[in-house]
């Protein structure tokens, strides 16, 4: 029986495009519109009424074990290139903007865009992020650590050779702030785990 899943959806991929896993559960009413390029993994669940836009992917992170595939609610519509990725819960009534990066669960009735994947509307309220930890941005987390080791390596420079060296770069956000006095291990705290250099 395994077989003849596995080859029915690889001949149904062949046709269409589009890739579905036979150990997927899918619920009532799922509409892929222009399928090409959607895949959706072997542990993902998907609620009913759900539609899903070409080039969507319910994929794993490739660190999980068992179930590593996104759930999704009920009356969910995820947008174009949109990648969704891990053992993570989307609940019901959610939007998935066209090309975003969702890592992380999302509650339900709201909507979410960017890379990575933030919550812009909730509850039909507009969420106003002020807090950068809101945002989890890998590259930006590298970029900060790395800041953080050259300024470091300054001091070291100093100390070592015992000259002055030039002022160092002002590294401010916007032209009227500057970067917070916070380490990068306090700001990202939870990302730097998973993105070492």
């Amino acid at each position: 029986m395994r077989f003849l899943a596995r080859f029915v959806s690889q001949v149904a991929r062949l046709l269409t495009g589009i890739e579905i896993h036979p150990g997927a559960e899918i619920g009532r009413r799922l509409f892929i519109d222009h399928g090409i390029g959607t895949v959706i993994g072997e542990t993902a669940i998907i609620g009913d009424d759900v539609t899903l836009y070409q080039g969507v992917t319910l994929g794993g992170t490739g660190k999980e074990k068992g179930k590593r595939h996104p759930t999704l609610g009920n009356n969910i519509s995820i947008g174009s290139g949109a990648k969704l990725l891990g053992n993570i819960t989307i609940g019901d009534n959610c939007r998935v903007g066209a090309g975003s990066v969702v890592l992380r669960s999302v509650p339900a009735n709201s909507t979410i865009v960017g890379v990575p994947g933030h919550i812009v509307l909730r509850d039909g309220k507009r969420v106003i992020i002020t807090d950068p930890k809101d945002i989890r941005d890998p590259l930006s987390d590298v970029i900060i650590k790395l800041a953080a080791e050259v300024h470091e390596l300054r001091e070291k420079f100093q100390q070592h050779s015992h000259e002055a060296l030039g002022a160092e770069p002002n590294l401010t956000i916007d032209e009227g702030g500057s970067t917070p006095n916070i380490s990068p291990q306090d700001l990202f705290q939870d990302d730097y785990q998973d993105y070492q250099i």
